[in-house]
């Protein structure tokens, strides 16, 4: 089976969206910053799916 990247980051999206989990962590020090500030980065994460990013439509990429 075939997937194109743009279909497989959705299914990865969709997937992590619907368990409420954060992107797995690739290091210690990554995990550390995430349960330090478990709340804020929370906060940006439900800004960013309600809202996007800020100007998107104006980006050449």
């Amino acid at each position: 089976m075939l997937l194109s990247a743009e279909h497989y980051g959705r299914l990865l999206a969709t997937q992590r969206a619907a368990a409420q989990e954060p992107a797995p962590c690739q290091s210690p020090e990554a995990r550390a910053f995430y349960e330090k500030h478990k709340e804020w980065v929370d906060e940006q994460h439900a800004h960013f799916r309600k809202y996007g990013i800020w100007s998107d439509e104006f980006r050449a990429w």
